[in-house]
């Protein structure tokens, strides 16, 4: 949050929203930091029995936004869409390193190639940004995006969405 005097604050006498649209915002919330539960992803959301995974995003290597999406050279580098899972939650579904999955929730899904990593927090996935709807095979990462956001600290939803995930079927 921006101060009045440009300089981090731990007590805000007037905390203001970012970007000014009209929209509420819990003013007493806002005058020291503290912890707060993420809109959706944390275990004991309203979601959380039936969506165990947490998504979340990373920058690509090979493109920059939504630049070089189309790039072949790039392409041949980086062919297409994949999900990062830990080899546990995925074999606890069924999936196997390269498997085509479908990750989905209540507002859509998505199909990528899954790609097993030990690096992943088991109960996270980790899908690269930049990919445009019609390089999946089908939907898309931001069919499964939540709109709502923080409008003080203005936290966008990357890394506050939950979903599950199932080997693909085609169909």
């Amino acid at each position: 949050m921006r101060t009045e005097s440009g300089r981090m604050e731990f007590y805000v006498e007037k905390p203001t929203v970012q970007f000014d649209m009209g929209q509420e915002f819990d003013v007493e919330r806002e005058h020291l930091p503290r912890y707060f539960h993420p809109a959706e992803a944390y275990e004991g959301s309203p979601m959380w029995d039936k969506y165990k995974l947490i998504l979340l995003s990373e920058r690509p290597r090979f493109r920059v936004h939504s630049m070089w999406a189309d790039n072949a050279y790039l392409r041949e580098l980086d062919p297409e869409p994949t999900i990062k899972m830990n080899p546990k939650d995925a074999q606890e579904r069924g999936v196997k390193d390269g498997d085509y999955v479908e990750v989905y929730n209540d507002r859509g899904h998505c199909v990528a190639k899954c790609v097993y990593n030990n690096g992943i927090r088991p109960g996270c996935m980790v899908y690269p940004k930049s990919w445009q709807a019609y390089q999946h095979k089908a939907g898309s990462w931001s069919e499964l995006l939540t709109s709502e956001y923080d409008p003080v600290g203005v936290n966008e939803s990357y890394f506050d969405n939950l979903v599950e995930v199932r080997v693909w079927n085609e169909g």
